[in-house]
């Protein structure tokens, strides 16, 4: 075989070389690998120029060993120039005095080496200094490197991770959760600290080859704050503020949940409204209600049973769901519990303030698998509530079918009254006042009625509470104060009487508005600003004060006089004679029906006359229905009265019949 010819023509670089780096002989692949021009390996020729300058003493000793009868190599040498090439260089000594070369164009594996180191270097520099913690699992799962940021997350030691399993420090309830056979994975996991802390984490895994060796890289970064900060968002977005109580859309969906269950038993819904907490709010201030609001809160927490939803619905008012009652007498006695425990007194400032609670039940049951609305459960729980308030409120009301009867009858009055103003179904009636010596009519009081859809003429028991919580009694009202005020003119004016008109103002009425509303109708009907009377009772400027002051002191200033009615009933009566611009008080029935037999109400009756008289203002009994009362009264010197002795309230038409001029004497002023 001529291996000469064989080396000739190989594909593989071989030259032969002097000691001193002089080529002997060079075959063409020889050209292609050292050099990028042909016929750059001339024989006689040194090729330690073709090296990178710091490469040359390196090829020199290989050389000196190989020709010296010893195989060397291989050795990585660069070649000159600006493109950076590699080649590998293995020696066999040759002819005396001479080394056979082999060379191989390793540039590739060797820029592939670099980046290769590279690489490690920079995850070596981002694992060491990450602030996420980080670990490697080998192929039996056990952590064979960890950073310091893992260590500083876990409170343990490198070395005593090391060589453990991940779910030795993984929460005993999250065990087996770490993917290992995904390429790519990411969880939430709880680990538990060397101290016992639990924490959460979200952890991410990348399976990694190293050389036929497998790897699992696990990133670890914890989340415990911001866990915490958005279930603290979630808990604010489905809880009252105030109270920290379950708001309305998660109390709705716990009882959702309840009546959903078809085993689930007996469901009881408890609608709690406190008594009397406007008055608080509107005497005290707002700080006192909201104290108020917290302390029920508590009180209704401890008055259920455990599993049971206490709920803030809005404002004063409560949801309390009891799921999986054994009988309705259970949820009875949660009624009972909760009625008795915001009944009593609440602290305030060293003294105390008391309200009680109004409380509606109503049961219902999984039907269906869930086919009971908790809406309609809640509406019927309302409806009971709203019968305890109607039957003197500090109660409780069961559900029933009578109920739900007036609560359809009450729903039909709203209806009307939304459509009294515009239908022309506001009816003012008329009582007269009297003065109580002459009884002859110095006035009238202006009373509302409602004409319904079949003609009936509806008294204000029949529709005055639907139109005071439905927020409809401001605007029936201005209709009587327009009617009433141009009706006594037009009588004044055609019949020749000197007569004024009381008409009475709800709280919400006595706002910045009233005194425009006043100058209005006075302007278009001509009365006199002094034959006007605005009646209002004690609760009305409780509720309305103290923005009432300033809007009542400017309808005086206009000349129209101002009556307090109900007189003695309400809360700080003689505050507030001192506090308004009052000319008339107005004394209530109640008292005056007990005259005059029961000594209490003689002594009451006479101690408001008196008072109106040292006072300077007027003063009406209302209510005298027989001629004992009046005798009574005119012993008592009111100077005026009103009641059915003298007339009951009657519709426009009948009441000129009273008012001939003869009979018609000074009004109160």
């Amino acid at each position: 075989m001529d291996h000469a010819a064989l080396l000739t023509t190989s594909p593989h670089a071989v030259v032969v070389v002097a000691a001193d780096g002089t080529l002997v002989w060079g075959n063409e692949a020889s050209t292609r690998v050292m050099s990028r021009s042909a016929g750059a390996l001339v024989p006689g020729a040194s090729l330690l120029p073709l090296l990178a300058p710091r490469h040359r003493t390196r090829a020199a000793q290989l050389l000196e060993q190989v020709a010296g009868g010893v195989h060397g190599g291989p050795v990585y040498l660069r070649l000159a120039g600006d493109e950076e090439r590699w080649i590998a260089v293995r020696g066999a000594p040759a002819e005396p005095g001479t080394a056979q070369l082999a060379v191989v164009d390793v540039t590739e594996a060797v820029l592939a080496r670099r980046r290769l180191r590279l690489s490690e270097q920079r995850f070596r520099a981002a694992f060491d200094v990450g602030v996420t913690g980080q670990a490697v699992l080998d192929g039996n799962d056990r952590i064979v490197q960890v950073n310091a940021a893992l260590v500083r997350l876990l409170g343990r030691p490198a070395a005593e991770l090391v060589g453990r399993r991940p779910d030795d420090v993984v929460h005993p309830d999250d065990v087996g959760r770490l993917d290992r056979g995904s390429e790519v994975s990411r969880a939430p996991l709880r680990v538990v600290t060397r101290s016992g802390e639990v924490r959460h984490v979200l952890v991410s895994t990348r399976r990694l080859d190293e050389d036929g060796r497998p790897l699992l890289f696990v990133q670890v970064e914890d989340v415990t704050e911001r866990r915490v900060s958005e279930q603290r968002l979630r808990h604010l977005a489905l809880h009252d503020p105030l109270t920290d109580l379950p708001g309305r859309p998660l109390v709705l969906a716990r009882l959702d949940t309840a009546l959903a269950q078809p085993d689930g038993g007996l469901t009881a819904v408890l609608f709690v409204d406190l008594d009397g907490f406007k008055l608080v709010n509107d005497a005290l201030g707002h700080a006192a209600g909201d104290r108020v609001l917290v302390e029920a809160a508590d009180r209704l927490r401890r008055a259920v049973r455990p599993g049971d939803t206490v709920g803030r619905f809005g404002g004063d008012e409560f949801l309390v769901v009891c799921p999986g009652l054994p009988s309705r007498e259970e949820g009875l006695a949660v009624a009972r519990r909760i009625e008795r425990a915001v009944s009593a007194p609440f602290p305030w400032s060293g003294d105390e303030v008391l309200v009680s609670a109004s409380v509606g039940v109503a049961f219902g049951e999984a039907v269906d698998g869930g086919a009971l609305s908790a809406d309609d459960l809640v509406a019927d729980a309302d409806t009971a509530m709203y019968r305890a308030k109607q039957l003197g409120k500090r109660r409780f009301e069961v559900f029933d079918q009578a109920m739900r009867e007036r609560a359809a009858e009450r729903a039909r009055v709203e209806q009307l009254l939304v459509r009294a103003a515009s239908e022309d179904r506001v009816v003012v009636h008329y009582q007269p006042v009297v003065d109580l010596v002459t009884r002859a009519v110095v006035g009238v009081e202006a009373l509302m009625r409602v004409r319904d859809d079949d003609g009936r003429v509806l008294l204000p028991a029949a529709f005055l509470d639907v139109a005071q919580e439905s927020g409809l009694l401001p605007g029936l009202d201005d209709v009587v104060l327009r009617v009433a005020v141009a009706q006594v003119q037009q009588w004044r004016e055609s019949l020749g009487v000197d007569l004024e008109v009381a008409v009475n103002v709800c709280a919400a009425q006595v706002s910045s508005e009233l005194p425009g509303k006043v100058d209005d109708v006075l302007a278009r009907s001509g009365l006199p600003a002094d034959r006007l009377v605005l009646e209002l009772t004690e609760q009305a400027l409780v509720s309305s004060a103290p923005a009432a002051g300033l809007a009542l002191q400017r309808v005086a200033d206009r000349g129209v006089r101002i009556a307090i009615d109900d007189f003695g009933t309400g809360w700080a009566s003689l505050t507030y004679l001192r506090s308004f611009p009052i000319s008339i008080v107005k004394i209530d029935r109640s008292f005056v029906a007990g005259l005059p037999d029961e000594q209490d109400d003689c002594v009451i009756v006479k101690a408001v006359v008196d008072l109106a008289q040292q006072l300077g203002l007027a003063c009406v009994a209302e209510g005298v229905e027989d001629e004992r009362q009046y005798d009574a009264l005119r012993q008592m010197e009111p100077p005026y009265a009103q009641g059915w002795l003298f007339g009951r309230a009657m519709p426009s038409q009948d009441l000129p019949a009273v008012l001939a001029p003869a009979a018609v004497s000074a009004a109160p002023s």
